[in-house]
């Protein structure tokens, strides 16, 4: 168990539940590293519908077999429906649960007998990185070991939407070693979390690096959510065309895109416009896209830095500093 994370937050789940079908197809020592407490977080009041409060405890764990379901319902979607094994990445992640942590909801009160029957075992975020670079090719055939094909997935999906010699170019090169960056949460849960998350998920590639694990990474790749507002009563922007900015719908994310050394966004194919989250008769429609960001292993710990930074009690609700 990690370290518990206080917030109060609207823990909205994603869009869509998926199907057995999709999940399936769409696809040592632990590191007790605890999470660090400096950000000195108090309960944090979000507002809810109907001027209302959700008051909500989450509490960080290692990735666990229980977690296999819910982790694929969070990651399926980045993917949207494209040929990525998202069920063998979810395994890959929990086979090597000393590396990153699943959000959960807990009751909160360490006294109470029934503690463990009251916790929400829906994983509501995921902070994780995966080595995409060291591809087996043991088979008799000198085909990608079966366990490894979700990385070949991955490059596959990145050559299809994002090939560009700036990008390929990195993940061509043997000499580079590059980690998927897993940031997913349910929206509506507040960044104030995200840098305890990394912090801890910095910490546990450090420890694993020292035991000559395969962490060392050089670069990071970020596959972020982002989107573009269409006003009420205009058509969605052409598919084919990128818009002059685009919003992210984990705010964290604009700071990994400040330190990025590599930035390709494109539109999600055949998907539905999300809803801005005012719900009002005149609420804009948001065209989704897909942002690709890549960033040196430096620069990622200085994008964490920058992130600890702003996302805090103090300021999480400043616009200067928050998307809406």
């Amino acid at each position: 168990m990690r370290d518990v994370v206080p917030t109060n937050g609207d823990a909205e789940s994603p869009e869509d539940e998926v199907s057995d079908d999709e999940s399936s197809g769409s696809s040592e020592d632990d590191s007790e590293e605890e999470m660090d407490e400096d950000t000195g977080e108090d309960d944090v009041n979000v507002p809810a519908l109907g001027d209302e409060e959700v008051k909500v405890e989450f509490e960080a764990f290692p990735p666990s077999d229980q977690d296999q379901q819910g982790l694929v319902q969070l990651l399926v979607r980045l993917f949207h429906k494209e040929s990525v094994n998202v069920l063998q990445l979810v395994d890959e992640v929990i086979s090597h649960n000393y590396i990153g942590s699943v959000l959960k909801a807990t009751s909160g009160d360490p006294t109470d007998s029934d503690t463990d029957d009251d916790n929400d075992d829906t994983v509501y975020g995921i902070t994780s990185v995966v080595n995409i670079s060291n591809i087996s090719t043991s088979t008799p055939s000198g085909k990608n070991s079966s366990s490894d094909s979700f990385k070949s997935d991955i490059r596959k999906y990145l050559k299809k939407f994002c090939d560009q010699p700036e990008l390929t170019s990195i993940l061509d090169n043997p000499a580079n070693c590059v980690g998927l960056l897993l940031t997913e949460r349910f929206v509506n849960i507040p960044p104030l979390l995200a840098p305890p998350m990394l912090k801890c998920l910095n910490k546990e590639v450090d420890t694993a690096v020292r035991k000559n694990m395969p962490y060392k990474f050089t670069h990071y790749l970020l596959i972020s959510k982002s989107v573009c507002e269409v006003p009420p009563n205009k058509q969605s922007p052409d598919t084919n065309s990128l818009p002059p900015a685009l919003d992210f719908l984990n705010a964290e994310d604009q700071v990994f895109q400040q330190h990025s050394d590599v930035v390709l966004s494109y539109p999600v194919p055949n998907s539905d416009d999300l809803v801005s989250g005012n719900w009002g008769k005149k609420d804009a429609s948001l065209k989704q896209y897909r942002t690709v960001l890549v960033m040196t292993a430096d620069k990622y710990k200085k994008a964490v830095n920058s992130i600890a930074q702003i996302f805090n009690v103090s300021n999480m609700y400043n616009p200067a500093t928050m998307q809406s």
